[in-house]
């Protein structure tokens, strides 16, 4: 939510226990997961 007082928050929502965890640090902005391939795998 870009009106939120962080918008770089990370939401993990439990529709089961029905709560919810929030992520957040000032200045920070997370993304995507980057998978990087060990050099040595087959």
């Amino acid at each position: 939510d870009v009106d939120a007082e962080n918008p770089g928050t990370i939401i993990k929502v439990d529709t089961f226990e029905k709560t919810a965890k929030t992520w957040s640090e000032e200045g920070l902005y997370p993304s995507e997961p980057i998978f990087v391939e060990h050099p040595e795998a087959k």
